[in-house]
């Protein structure tokens, strides 16, 4: 490829081939570049939208593995591939054109979030505080019993300062039995300040 395009007058416009046009606009440029990602890449995205915070690697491995299957060695190399939007800085990636075709669609994605906290378990408030989160915004069909789950993990053992993340979680959190001692602030502010939404302790 690159002998022939040495070999290319370099004043003859009309000798470029048209699959070499620069794609006009995010929609023409996602299309042009998705065919050389991997083909998992619309999982991986749905993924990283649902998770509260941008996931570690070895979480993201972790909750693709039970959405794709696949080999541990499959998944790193799919993500190799990624990285250059993973990694960009640039907002029209994740959280611009890439980001928003997820935003209302991120049920199975947080299910997966939450299996993976289920199965691994609530060490600390902020982790069972982060299972509330995943379990709101996952369907009922798929965990009927969200308020027990959260009880079995401790969720009537806590005391919370102020509502957390948003309305759904902190309702779920209080339905399974943790005492919101703000109750004068009922609607919590969406993404609460992590300083705030971890002011938790468990109950003596």
């Amino acid at each position: 490829m690159e002998a022939n395009l040495l070999s290319m007058p370099c004043t003859s416009h009309d000798s470029f081939p048209h699959q070499f046009t620069i794609p006009d606009g995010e929609q023409e440029l996602m299309a042009a570049i998705e065919p050389q990602l991997p083909s998992n890449l619309n999982v991986y995205l749905r993924l990283i939208s649902s998770s509260r915070q941008p996931p570690a690697r070895r979480e993201l491995l972790a909750v693709a593995k039970m959405a794709v299957g696949g080999t541990l060695s499959s998944l790193e190399a799919d993500l190799v591939d990624c990285e250059a939007i993973f990694d960009c800085l640039d907002p029209m990636i994740l959280s611009g054109a890439w980001y928003e075709r997820f935003t209302e669609d991120c049920e199975e994605g947080h299910a997966l979030w939450a299996e993976i906290i289920i199965r691994t378990g609530c060490d600390t408030a902020q982790t069972l505080i982060e299972l509330a989160y995943h379990l709101a915004h996952s369907n009922d069909g798929r965990f009927p019993n969200k308020c027990e789950i959260l009880r079995n993990f401790g969720a009537d053992l806590i005391e919370i300062r102020c509502p957390v993340f948003d309305y759904e979680t902190s309702r779920l959190l209080v339905e399974a039995g943790a005492l919101l001692l703000d109750q004068d602030r009922q609607v919590p502010i969406p993404y609460f300040v992590l300083s705030y939404s971890f002011q938790v302790s468990f109950s003596h």
